[in-house]
């Protein structure tokens, strides 16, 4: 939002087209952050897939890994 705030300063000093620079700006800087949001949003969810994703595969190796010592224990004892 600081690029706003500078943008008044051309509208303060009484510059020819000044108005025309401060909504280029304005516009530019909202769209920007605009952006920004968005694609900070997208990363979180992604992010927060991979965790789960993550998080499952280590459920099944632990599950994968219990179940092979079952068979291996059973095995010690037939």
């Amino acid at each position: 939002m600081i690029p706003i705030v500078f943008a008044t300063y051309p509208l303060a000093a009484g510059i020819p087209q000044a108005s025309m620079i401060f909504n280029v700006v304005f516009f530019i800087t909202i769209i920007s952050v605009l952006l920004q949001v968005e694609t900070i949003k997208f990363i979180a969810r992604k992010a927060e897939f991979l965790r789960m994703c993550y998080v499952t595969y280590l459920k099944l190796v632990i599950f994968k890994a219990r179940y092979n010592l079952i068979l291996l224990f059973l095995k010690f004892l037939i």
